[in-house]
């Protein structure tokens, strides 16, 4: 029976455990005291057909082709988000609405009318889910807590994990050896707030230019980021409140009543990988180093993706 090494208990690292254990002796190595922690917990968490990648198509077929699996591996942790609507700036947007329409063409959506915010030009319904966190943690500690050891990993153990396995995926999405230069890692802050009156939305997310997304964060409260405002620079929370400041004014622009309807509550703060790609680009990547092998994705729903690849590796 091969050896398997997987570093990292984030949703990559969770699932190739999930996907192996059966047929391999898999030892996961989380350097924290649960798993689904960091950027897999700290995270919008959605669960989505790819409307937020209308200029890069390979995203768009990731998302869209893998939402029924996920849902039919992780169904029970998903929760649906009722009046999901995604909207195009008619002058902040890099792609016009028609273009976007067609880019769209007759996906799982139902075109609204967009003059329900202002500064609007295409407002779009489609089919979401949220992705429960906690429940994601609870869930994998109990299928996967024999095959955990909590041990951190860092660069000078593995040589030794080389040799003591026959196969060692690294799953930290770049954390253990670093981003190639085509990418790099974003400090991302999300701002939580407590609804204070019925929303006009479940979810309501501007797509395709430096915009912003208020999106549920548990059943009780929702998240707030922003593409450009949300981005800490000095990796902290130091100048947060600046940048929440400037997130709400955008806000009104295109929903005025945003101060009336919620009360703020906290930040948080992630560290997410990225690659340099103007297109947004989020489809998995491998590197490899003899029986090591890095991979790295900016979606969830890139497990799968990654699972083909670590399957051809074994095989």
């Amino acid at each position: 029976m091969k050896r398997i090494a997987i570093i990292g208990g984030g949703w990559v690292g969770c699932h190739l455990a999930m996907a192996f254990r059966d047929e391999a002796e898999v030892t996961l190595y989380e350097k924290n005291h649960t798993l689904i922690s960091e950027t897999s917990f700290i995270n919008q968490n959605r669960l989505h057909y790819g409307y937020h990648y209308a200029r890069n198509a390979a995203t768009r077929r990731l998302c869209a082709t893998t939402f029924v699996r996920f849902m039919e591996d992780y169904g029970d942790l998903v929760h649906d988000v009722e009046n999901n609507y995604y909207a195009v700036s008619e002058d902040e947007s890099l792609l016009d609405a028609e273009t976007i329409s067609i880019v769209f063409g007759s996906g799982p959506h139902a075109q609204l009318d967009p003059q329900a915010f202002n500064h609007t030009s295409l407002l779009l319904a489609t089919p979401e889910k949220r992705i429960d966190a906690i429940g994601a943690s609870l869930y994998f500690q109990w299928r996967l807590e024999p095959l955990v050891k909590r041990e951190k990993i860092q660069q000078c153990n593995l040589q030794a994990l080389k040799q003591d396995y026959d196969f060692v995926f690294d799953c930290t999405n770049n954390a253990l050896l670093g981003p190639l230069p085509s990418h790099f890692f974003e400090a991302v802050a999300m701002f939580i707030y407590r609804p204070k009156t019925p929303l006009p939305f479940g979810a309501l997310t501007y797509i395709d230019g430096e915009l912003f997304s208020i999106y549920p964060y548990n059943d009780k409260c929702f998240s707030l980021s922003h593409v450009r405002h949300s981005v800490m620079s000095d990796n902290s929370l130091d100048n947060a409140d600046n940048a929440r400041q400037l997130i709400e004014q955008h806000v009104e622009r295109y929903w005025p009543d945003f101060a009336d309807s919620f009360d703020y509550l906290f930040p948080t703060l992630s560290i997410k990988a990225k690659t340099k790609d103007c297109s947004a680009n989020r489809t998995p990547l491998m590197r490899q180093d003899e029986n090591l092998f890095s991979f790295f994705t900016g979606k969830i729903q890139g497990i799968y993706a990654i699972e083909s690849m670590a399957k051809q590796i074994i095989a």
